[in-house]
């Protein structure tokens, strides 16, 4: 269940103390600890808010869902392809590297660097914001999706995300 319980193990119990230890662990999130869910909520509704507040960002037709699972390369040739456009449309082009910040960059940031070198210039002032707010809604998104499909992977990807942003080290 959500909250840890069992579906047969019938109500909690342990007193004062363990109840004050299991809020405790939910409301300080530590290193290494995803941020309670309020602040998860939080944290998305101010980004959702601060988006709605930039200014004009450059439009291009973006894929919708720019990552490493939708690219189809040849080592042989260098030829990269990309697959699975059903969410491809005009948008802000700083939508689709949300995925590749969520993503591989965490892991790697020398990706990061390789792909603004190729890419021929970094993101503006305006166009880290709006990776910063557009990551905390895919965040949402991935979690949303992820808990019904029991996607553990796209969930962890979601609250990994949040605790980027509350932590400061994002992008």
């Amino acid at each position: 269940m959500a909250d840890g319980s069992s579906p047969t193990a019938g109500p909690r119990r342990g007193g004062r103390r363990a109840r004050t230890r299991r809020r405790s662990r939910r409301e300080a999130p530590g290193a290494g600890r995803r941020p309670h869910r309020r602040t998860e909520r939080e944290l998305v509704r101010r980004h959702a808010a601060g988006l709605a507040l930039l200014g004009p960002l450059p439009v291009g037709y973006v894929h919708g869902d720019f990552q490493e699972r939708n690219w189809l390369h040849d080592p042989g040739t260098g030829a990269l392809a990309v697959v699975d456009l059903e969410r491809a449309r005009p948008h802000a082009a700083v939508l689709d590297v949300v995925r590749l910040a969520c993503g591989p960059w965490a892991r790697l940031p020398e990706l990061r660097t390789a792909f603004f070198e190729g890419f021929g210039r970094e993101l503006t002032a305006t166009e880290r914001t709006a990776l910063r707010c557009l990551s905390a809604l895919d965040a949402a998104s991935a979690i949303a999706w992820g808990v019904p499909h029991d996607d553990k992977e796209v969930v962890e990807r979601g609250h990994a995300t949040l605790a980027r942003l509350v932590r400061g080290d994002f992008v």
